[in-house]
């Protein structure tokens, strides 16, 4: 495709113009930290805005004799006591922090006492404060074969009344964990009242007291895990990771081990610095400083802009909104994240051909991962899917003192069928879900692995226009049977195999195998017993029937006969099902003793 270079220059020349757009959209503005003094503002440098709208505000300046006075908006007072910093020279020490006397809502002055040995007063100030997150938005330009070209923009506002000039920003991929606290209000903690006889006056405090002052010192008492709570309700709303993300097989760097999972172990720094706009070999950038943004705007700025691996392609992953993709594959985009930081959830626009063919919105890519964007079902393709899970093996690996620990293996078969109207070029995806417990027995070459399945790749581009793509997935399992107590049959072949060739093993498979006879032999003598004795049964009341009729002589003559011989069969029965039973529970003590002094 000659002209993807051209489609990503356009692209790029449409977005800074949006950003230019953008600056004049934003209304209401909220005062900022500012210097008290004139004689020695503090000039801003560096503003590093995270993903769950937190900002870290680095500012530089002087404090004349030894004081510092800081005007902070009422509504940020808590977090900036919390999350103040002063750093000078050396010996450099803070001696003090006052709140000078305001008026409830007003802005409060906070004087930082500062002693520097070396005489200098130069200072940096830093502190954490709420401000609007900032938010990705991508282009996906699909090039010749094996290569997409990467465009992410971020949309970042300065929230406040201070224009942002020469700063060095940040934009954090971290979520760091925050809460509210009040520092600046005074607390009276609860104390119970007795009368002059030393008496405890039981007292009715109301809710708001007995959850503030009384409930951290009571066990068990409601508003204990306050601060747990505010960790979870802090990562509530985490955005959620891509389910088409994950690490190609056959990769470098993906990893060494099982290829069911990729590892995080050693995850890069979850930072991104870009600070001017993107040069064509940069994709990832370092800290450039000099962002201009100016108070209340709002702006795109370029974070990665460099081609990548990817390829147009098909995946198969049913999704509960898309009612025919249970049936059809989409349409996608499958890229590699290039840079060493997570890309972040958000909405792709995607051009080919020199021209944009549809939207996507991808979840969070890890760093380096290949990810899938659909936009658009393809209805020329149909596929089917079968899964069955059977055993695959059992093997003895001990026994100790008659307990038989066995290796179990499951297998799940899945198996997908792609069918085309004619053929297509691009390589098809169908996903497995991954089970719990099960690990791949093998991936081919171009599978990608994610946490939640596994990506298959597949042609349909030979004349048939048809696929199949199949994966067995493994689970391999422990137990222990006592098999000198209940010699089960099934564990019997596993039992030898582990015995190998030992003295006792002809015994112990004759005692297997003559119980089995005995088994068999004692159910056909049950079942004969029953037919017997159901039958003794019918002539006796035939012959019961027939005794006051003095003209029936020979047929009660022939019944008598009968029942008696029915009932010799039942006695020889009976004797055989006895010595069954005695000759099984000799075997089983023989069998008990044997293995219960066998270790292996």
């Amino acid at each position: 495709m000659r002209s993807t270079r051209a489609t990503k220059l356009t692209i790029f020349g449409i977005t800074l113009a949006l950003g230019g757009m953008l600056h004049a959209g934003c209304a209401g503005t909220r005062d900022t930290v500012m210097s008290a003094r004139a004689d020695a503002p503090l000039h801003l440098e560096r503003v590093v805005l995270y993903e769950n709208g937190l900002a870290h505000f680095e500012r530089r300046g002087t404090a004349p004799n030894g004081e510092l006075d800081l005007v902070v908006p009422a509504s940020q007072v808590d977090d900036v006591i919390r999350s103040l910093t002063v750093v000078g020279g050396e010996g450099t020490a803070v001696t003090g922090v006052r709140l000078l006397p305001t008026t409830e809502g007003q802005d409060v002055t906070l004087r930082v006492g500062i002693r520097s040995n070396d005489g200098g007063d130069e200072v940096r100030v830093s502190y954490v404060t709420e401000a609007s997150s900032w938010r990705p938005s991508y282009r996906l330009v699909v090039g010749e074969a094996g290569h997409v070209h990467l465009q992410g923009l971020a949309v970042v506002e300065n929230p406040t009344s201070e224009p942002w000039q020469d700063v060095a920003l940040t934009l954090s991929t971290e979520v760091p964990l925050s809460f509210r606290f009040d520092l600046r209000h005074a607390e009276t903690a609860y104390r119970p009242r007795f009368d002059a006889n030393g008496h405890l006056l039981r007292e009715a405090a109301d809710d708001e007291t007995q959850l503030t002052n009384v409930a951290p010192y009571v066990q068990g008492a409601q508003g204990v895990s306050e601060v747990n709570l505010a960790y979870g309700l802090a990562q509530r709303g985490l955005p959620e990771r891509s389910t088409r993300a994950g690490v190609r097989v056959g990769d470098e760097g993906s990893g060494e081990g099982s290829p069911g999972r990729a590892s995080e172990e050693g995850a890069p720094n979850a930072t991104l610095v870009f600070e001017e706009h993107p040069s064509e070999e940069g994709g990832v950038f370092s800290s450039v400083p000099g962002f201009d943004l100016g108070r209340g705007e709002s702006g795109l700025v370029p974070f990665v802009d460099t081609d990548t691996d990817g390829e147009a392609a098909l995946v198969f992953k049913p999704s509960p909104g898309g009612s025919l993709s249970g049936m059809h594959p989409y349409r996608a985009v499958l890229f590699r994240n290039p840079s060493d930081a997570a890309l972040l959830t958000g909405p792709v626009a995607i051009y080919a051909e020199d021209r944009f063919v549809g939207d996507g919105v991808t979840g969070t890519i890890a760093a380096h991962a290949h990810a899938f964007v659909p936009y658009a079902i393809e209805r020329s393709v149909t596929v089917s899917r079968t899964s069955r899970t059977r055993e695959d093996e059992l093997r003895a690996t001990s026994l100790t003192a008659g307990v038989l620990t066995l290796s179990l293996r499951a297998v799940r078969e899945e198996h997908v069928t792609m069918t085309a109207t004619h053929a297509i070029e691009e390589t098809a995806y169908a996903f497995v879900d991954a089970v719990p417990g099960f690990e791949p027995r093998s991936l081919p070459e171009g599978a990608i692995v994610t946490p939640q399945g596994y990506f298959l790749p597949a042609s349909l581009a030979g004349a048939e226009a048809r696929a199949e793509v199949a994966i067995d997935l493994v689970q391999q399992t422990s137990s222990q049977v006592n098999v000198a107590s209940e010699p089960d049959r099934r564990y019997v072949p596993a039992l030898l195999a582990l015995l190998g060739d030992r003295a006792e093993v002809p015994r112990l498979r004759a005692i297997a195998d003559r119980l089995l006879e005995i088994r068999d032999e004692l159910g056909s003598v049950d079942a004969d017993l029953q037919v017997e004795r159901a039958a003794l049964d019918e002539r006796r009341e035939a012959m019961d029937a027939l005794r006051e009729i003095s003209s029936a002589t020979a047929v009660r003559a022939r019944l008598s006969s009968s029942i008696a011989q029915g009932v010799a069969h039942v006695d020889a029965l009976t004797a055989r099902s006895t010595g069954l039973h005695a000759e099984e529970i000799g075997l089983r003590q023989e069998w008990y003793g044997l293995l219960r002094a066998l270790r292996v």
